[in-house]
């Protein structure tokens, strides 16, 4: 019974978020560290007092636990953060078609477009990580709704000249260049708009 009033006790610390991992680590500090006349007269604290080296220890164990729990998440978030510079680190390298992909999206203000599954710039794309299927989204065999990452969108939105690379806003080919997406785009939303073909039952 014991053994299992420890192993219960052992699984529910373990199982404790870091903030309260660390708020238990900051009470048995300053319990220990209190003057005995300061303290509650409560007897289960005046027996921890007087055996204060248990609060150090207690202290110890959630310092170790809050750490361990902490390094995993901190090295998550440094690893997708390192990804995220990897996908916008690319932005350079892409082809004027995809470029213009993203350059459609920001001057409409669209964090989305329905696009050809087939077209080769949206597959490009997406490998590279500039767009994603959102989950949900209606798939047709034909064509299908692409968004633009949120951390893409931000950085699209606050430095638009890494999206324009080369072409110059004022020139006379850029808004015929857009024009023709537009009615690529425009014919991938008809096709969404469309009931999916079903064939003939034999």
């Amino acid at each position: 019974m014991i053994n299992l009033d420890i192993a219960r006790w052992v699984k529910a610390i373990t199982g404790l978020k870091p903030r309260f991992l660390f708020v238990l680590w900051f009470l048995c500090v300053v319990l220990a560290l209190l003057p005995y006349g300061r303290l509650p007269s409560v007897q289960p604290l005046q027996t921890l007092y007087e055996h204060r080296w248990w609060l150090w220890l207690l202290a110890l164990v959630f310092l170790s636990l809050w750490f361990a729990q902490l390094v995993p998440g901190v090295t998550d978030a440094l690893r997708r953060r390192a990804a995220r510079r990897g996908v916008l680190s690319r932005l350079v390298s892409l082809s004027d078609d995809e470029r213009l992909i993203l350059l459609y999206c920001l001057t409409h203000k669209q964090q989305s477009v329905a696009l050809a599954r087939s077209d080769p710039d949206a597959v490009s794309l997406v490998h590279k990580g500039f767009l994603v299927v959102p989950g949900g989204a209606v798939v047709d065999a034909r064509a299908c709704p692409h968004a633009i990452p949120d951390f893409v969108w931000k950085h699209m939105r606050f430095h638009p000249d890494s999206v324009w690379g080369h072409w110059d806003p004022n020139a006379t080919e850029v808004p015929r260049a857009l024009a023709a997406l537009r009615g690529r785009i425009s014919r991938s939303v008809e096709e969404l708009r469309e009931p999916p073909t079903i064939g003939p039952r034999w």
